[in-house]
């Protein structure tokens, strides 16, 4: 069995932006700040806490790869849901390159039915070629590209391979 292992820059920066943003939201409430000032805390803190909370909520999880058994098993860190994936029902998994601030980062998609089911990435897990190589009974699919329109077919579940 292989279990993913977090890298906390990753995880920590996203606790971080989230706190950033419920800071900046309460921070209107400053006698302080003017009238401009105060809305863009209100309207920006909640979009960073949003948008950034939402991303860790869904990716967050503890990852254990059983080859014997055949199951990839994802333990959200939050809620402690879990759910299992079987080998059986995946097509395969893909390698995707994405761009951040700080460079690329290596993304993995367990892919079925064309669609982009689980998402396992270099940004939250310091031993992915590991995990990677316990994924191995699954067909690899190759390197895609990566763009915004791949982007927003992830977001809504859309298929996203041809």
């Amino acid at each position: 069995m292989v279990k993913s292992q977090f890298k906390s820059f990753g995880f920590w920066f996203m606790i971080a932006v989230v706190l950033f943003g419920a800071i900046l939201f309460f921070s209107a409430f400053l006698n302080t700040r003017t009238e401009q000032q105060k809305q863009v805390c209100l309207i920006s803190g909640p979009i960073f806490s949003i948008l950034f909370g939402w991303q860790l909520w869904r990716d967050a999880s503890v990852i254990l790869i059983d080859k014997l058994n055949k199951t990839i098993s994802f333990t959200n860190l939050f809620t402690r849901r879990q759910s299992i994936i079987s080998f059986d029902d995946l097509d395969g998994f893909i390698d995707v390159y994405q761009a951040v601030q700080a460079g690329r980062i290596r993304v993995i998609y367990l892919v079925r039915d064309k669609k982009f089911v689980k998402k396992l990435s270099s940004y939250y897990y310091s031993n992915l070629d590991e995990l990677q190589e316990a994924l191995t009974p699954i067909k690899y699919l190759g390197l895609q590209n990566f763009n915004i329109i791949k982007s927003v077919k992830i977001l809504f579940n859309l298929r996203v391979l041809k």
